[in-house]
């Protein structure tokens, strides 16, 4: 078996020399144990540790989380989607500016499509009125180009009867 010796002197040496034998057995158990209960007790800590980390980061993460989620339905195609604010930090400062920057896309989206409903119907009405003018431009004699404009126009305007007048420059006869 292997001892540990100490050896204290006694009165700097003068009374001699206190020596203990220690058992290392006992000694190596105690320190195994101990390393033991200190790896067992740090495992513990850290896993402790990283479990709240992962809830921290999973609860901090939840509002971004929402964030690319209405990014994705928008990308998507889905209109009328807004990402909810739900605290006033970095994240729902981004959220909050997100939702704004969406209206304004709607509200300028909705504007260009009134402006290209509008173009629509300017293009479809020059386009008639161009018909309609070089097919006049064609007929030879006032009554035939009256005749033409009326039927023309009865397919465009929702009347039972039509009439056509026709004043001179000064708007004083017909």
């Amino acid at each position: 078996r292997r001892y540990l010796d100490v050896a204290w002197p006694i009165f700097g040496g003068r009374a001699g020399v206190l020596r203990l034998g220690l058992d290392e057995q006992a000694f190596e158990s105690l320190l195994y144990s101990f390393w033991v209960k200190t790896a067992g007790m740090t495992s513990l800590i850290l896993l402790a540790a990283l479990i709240a980390g992962l809830i921290f980061i999973r609860h901090s993460s939840r509002p971004l989380t929402s964030l690319t989620t209405a990014v994705s339905r928008i990308v998507q195609g889905e209109s009328g989607v807004r990402a909810p604010v739900v605290r006033r930090d970095e994240i729902g400062i981004l959220s909050d500016s997100f939702n704004r920057m969406l209206e304004k896309i709607e509200t300028y989206t909705g504007r260009l499509e009134d402006q290209t409903f509008e173009l629509e119907r300017s293009n479809a009405q020059t386009r008639l009125f161009c018909n309609i003018v070089q097919e006049i431009g064609s007929l030879g004699d006032l009554r035939q180009i009256a005749g033409h404009l009326v039927d023309r126009f009865s397919g465009l305007v929702d009347a039972k009867f039509m009439a056509l007048m026709v004043m001179d420059d000064s708007r004083e006869a017909l």
